[in-house]
């Protein structure tokens, strides 16, 4: 009977390593491959996600200031705008209005538009209403039926308008407006606002005003 010796062994356990790195390397580069085939056909099925339009804002119409002039909203165009409807005789508006002046106040130095605007009421009592609440914001009448693009079951109703001229946002019903995240936002819109005149004015030449 022949005794095997060391190198049958050595052999045997060389040849063994070598089938084992065979398996693991062929594991690996199978795994990548796998991975990168799916990734492909997933890929290949990717389809573009969905992004809700911002309606169109409104400019063709104007409202009465309270001393029987008129604003033409066409004069808002490119600006950021807080639009808000209310009835000086509704609780749930005059319940909001202070949290409206603070932000009137949080973001004065931003530019942007505030057009609060009675639909009921005549002047010498939006007036009064608006004195009694220590407002300091521009306040309007309009009594003719709203625009479509601004009608609503009720009031309060109040609208963000973009520079761009859209509704960013639309909140039927009283709200807490001084809340930090609406003065960011609205910071953030009219921060876009004069960026873009910024970058009009330089490739133009003339100085943003």
């Amino acid at each position: 009977m022949k005794i095997l010796n060391r190198s049958f062994f050595f052999g045997c356990g060389s040849a063994w390593l070598f089938i084992i790195l065979i398996v693991v390397l062929g594991l690996v580069f199978g795994k990548g491959y796998i991975k990168a085939y799916g990734v492909k056909q997933i890929r290949n099925n990717l389809a573009a996600p969905f992004m809700p339009a911002l309606p169109p804002a409104y400019y063709d119409w104007s409202v009465d200031t309270l001393d029987g002039q008129k604003l033409a909203m066409a004069e808002t165009k490119g600006q950021t705008v807080f639009l808000s409807f209310w009835n000086p005789s509704c609780w749930a508006c005059l319940a909001q209005m202070q949290s409206v002046q603070r932000l009137y106040e949080q973001v004065a130095d931003a530019g942007i538009r505030f057009v609060c605007v009675a639909v009921e009421g005549e002047p010498e009592e939006i007036l009064q209403e608006a004195e009694e609440q220590g407002l300091t914001f521009p306040v309007y009448r309009y009594t003719d039926p709203r625009p479509d693009a601004y009608v609503t079951n009720g009031v309060p109703s109040t609208f963000i308008l973009t520079p761009d001229g859209h509704v960013a946002m639309r909140q039927v019903g009283g709200a807490k407006w001084d809340e930090p995240n609406v003065v960011s936002y609205l910071r953030g819109l009219a921060a876009l606002s004069a960026a873009e005149g910024a970058t009009a004015a330089a490739a133009s030449g003339v100085p943003a005003g």
